[in-house]
C-alpha cells in the first residue's frame, strides 16, 4: 500500500535523526486500518530495514560506538523476549499516561545542561554498570509498547555512556535493530505482523532511515538535541491524551 510506503518513509526519517519513528508509525497504521497490536508487531519489520539503513549512513561517518554493542546484545535480546509478552498482558491504558508524565518528567535533562549530549562526556565504571539495568528495563518498555522507547533509550546512552545525541541515536539503533528482531519473531508466531502493510512500510523506512541520519549528520548535534525535545513532548502528550 503506498499509505504504508509514506508512513515507514516519514517515520523512519523522524527517527533517525531524534528517535520517535512510531509516533508517526503505529498512528499511521491504525489509520488506514490495522488494530493497534498488530500496528506495533508490524512495525518491527520497519525497524529492522529502517535500522539497516540508518546504521549504514551513521556508520560511514564513524558515529556508531560499535564497542559498547557487545554488552548491549544480550540486554536487547531479553527486552525483545520480555516485551511483547508483557504486550499481551497488561492493562496499556495504565501504563501509558505513567510513561507520557515520566518522558516529561525527564525532558528538562534536555535543557538544564546545555552540554547534555552535546558533546561527549566522561563517565565512571559505576554508572555504566548501572545503565545496563536502566538499559534492559527501557529496551523491554521500548520492544512493548515502543512509544518513548526510542527517547529513553537516547537519555540512558547520554547520560550513562557519556555519548551524544547523534552517538546515543546511531548506537541505540543498532540495540533497537538487534531487539526488534527479537520481537518480530514472538509477534509472527501470534499472527500479530501484517506482511501486507510491512513490506510498504519497510521499503518506506529505509529510504527514510538514509535521508534522515544524512540530514542529522549535516545539521549538527545541537540541531538535533533540539528536534529530540520536540519529540519527547509530542510522545508524552499522545501518550497521555490520546
Amino acid at each position: 500500500m503506498v499509505e504504508a510506503f509514506f508512513i515507514g518513509f516519514i517515520g523512519s526519517f523522524i527517527g533517525s535523526i531524534a528517535t520517535g519513528a512510531n509516533l508517526i508509525n503505529i498512528p499511521g497504521l491504525i489509520f488506514i486500518g490495522a488494530s493497534p497490536i498488530t500496528a506495533i508487531a508490524t512495525t518491527r519489520l520497519s525497524a529492522i530495514t529502517g535500522g539497516g539503513a540508518i546504521i549504514y549512513r551513521y556508520n560511514k561517518s564513524k558515529v556508531v560506538l560499535w564497542r559498547y554493542i557487545p554488552p548491549f546484545i544480550l540486554i536487547a535480546i531479553a527486552g525483545g523476549i520480555v516485551g511483547p509478552q508483557l504486550l499481551l498482558h497488561i492493562d496499556q491504558n495504565v501504563v501509558r499516561p505513567i510513561v507520557g508524565v515520566l518522558l516529561i518528567a525527564t525532558l528538562p535533562l534536555l535543557f538544564i545542561d546545555k552540554k547534555f549530549g552535546t558533546i561527549r562526556s566522561q563517565t565512571t565504571d559505576k554508572r555504566k554498570v548501572i545503565g545496563m539495568v536502566v538499559l534492559l528495563v527501557v529496551m523491554t518498555y521500548a520492544t512493548m509498547l515502543t512509544l518513548g522507547g526510542g527517547a529513553f533509550l537516547t537519555y540512558t546512552l547520554v547520560y550513562f555512556f557519556g555519548m551524544t545525541v547523534i552517538e546515543a541515536n546511531a548506537t541505540g539503533t543498532v540495540i533497537w535493530s538487534l531487539s526488534a528482531i527479537t520481537a518480530l519473531v514472538a509477534y509472527i508466531s501470534r499472527g500479530a505482523v501484517d506482511f501486507s502493510l510491512g513490506i510498504p512500510l519497510m521499503i518506506g523506512a529505509a529510504a527514510g532511515g538514509y535521508l534522515g541520519a544524512n540530514t542529522a549528520i549535516k545539521k549538527g548535534t545541537a540541531w538535533v538535541k533540539w528536534l529530540l525535545s520536540v519529540v519527547v513532548l509530542a510522545s508524552a502528550i499522545k501518550l497521555m491524551f490520546f
